[in-house]
C-alpha cells in the first residue's frame, strides 16, 4: 500500500500541485491584493505532502514495521484530503465571488500566460 500511495502522489497529486502553484495560487494572490496571505497555507500543505512522502519513502527503504508505514500513509492522505476540501470550499468560492469567467481569463490568466511566456 505504501509504494502505491507514493506512486499515486507522484503521478496524480504532484502534477495537480504544480498546476495550482503555476496558475491558481498566483490568480488568488492577485485577486486578494497586495499583502494577502491567502495561499500560504495551501502552499505549505504542498510542502507537507512532499516531506511526508520523503519520510514514507525512507521508511520503506529502511524496512520499518507495517504499522508505521500505515500511519505515514494515513497522514499523507489526511493532508491531501484537507487540502482538497480547503481548495473546493474556500479558495475556489472566493475566486468565484471575485471574478466571472471572462474577467478571470482577461485579468488573471492572460497576463499570467504572457508573463510566463516572456520568461521562457
Amino acid at each position: 500500500m505504501a509504494r502505491e500511495l507514493l506512486e499515486y502522489v507522484r503521478k496524480q497529486v504532484a502534477p495537480h500541485a504544480r498546476a495550482e502553484e503555476y496558475t491558481l495560487y498566483p490568480a488568488a494572490d492577485w485577486a486578494a491584493g497586495e499583502g494577502s496571505h491567502l495561499t500560504e497555507v495551501p502552499r505549505f500543505e504542498h510542502q507537507l505532502v512532499t516531506r511526508s512522502c520523503d519520510a514514507l519513502d525512507k521508511a520503506i527503504q529502511t524496512g520499518v514495521p507495517a504499522g508505521k508505514l500505515m500511519r505515514l500513509c494515513y497522514a499523507i492522505l489526511g493532508i491531501i484530503e484537507a487540502h482538497f476540501a480547503a481548495t473546493e470550499e474556500v479558495l475556489l468560492p472566493y475566486l468565484d465571488k471575485k471574478f466571472d469567467g471572462a474577467r478571470f481569463e482577461k485579468e488573471v490568466l492572460t497576463p499570467l500566460r504572457a508573463e510566463r511566456g516572456a520568461k521562457r
